[in-house]
């Protein structure tokens, strides 16, 4: 079972799918969904992001029947989700979020940035 969180950085939420315990400390297993610039469009991304950048949204009550796991020494070798259909970041702590070459996500107020289509009647 997946439990919303918020995000401490861009995109701002997501759906918690597994807690992970590491030497580190504490990892949440989000799913999130970024759009993406200059393409109309958005990409499922999955990532490790530590216990410290995620919160509960206040609407949320329980804590849910999230999976709890053991990761390995290395961060690479951290498991994604299973059969995750889309992009797996691995371990995210700080900094850009790092999607395939050539995309970008949409960062600020998402009208802005969003493509025009075409003229208005």
């Amino acid at each position: 079972m997946a439990l919303a969180v918020h995000l401490h950085q861009p995109p701002g939420s997501g759906f918690l799918l597994a807690w992970g315990h590491h030497a580190t400390g504490w990892w949440g297993c989000v799913a999130m969904r970024v759009r993406l610039v200059d393409v109309d469009d958005e990409l499922e991304v999955a990532a490790w992001i530590p216990a410290q950048a995620l919160s509960k949204p206040n609407w949320v009550h329980g804590s849910g029947d999230v999976t709890r796991i053991e990761l390995p020494a290395e961060d690479r070798a951290w498991p994604g989700p299973p059969r995750w259909p889309s992009w797996y970041v691995g371990a995210w702590a700080s900094g850009d979020l790092r999607l395939p070459p050539g995309l970008q996500m949409v960062t600020g107020a998402g009208w802005r940035n969003k493509p025009a289509r075409g003229p208005r009647p």
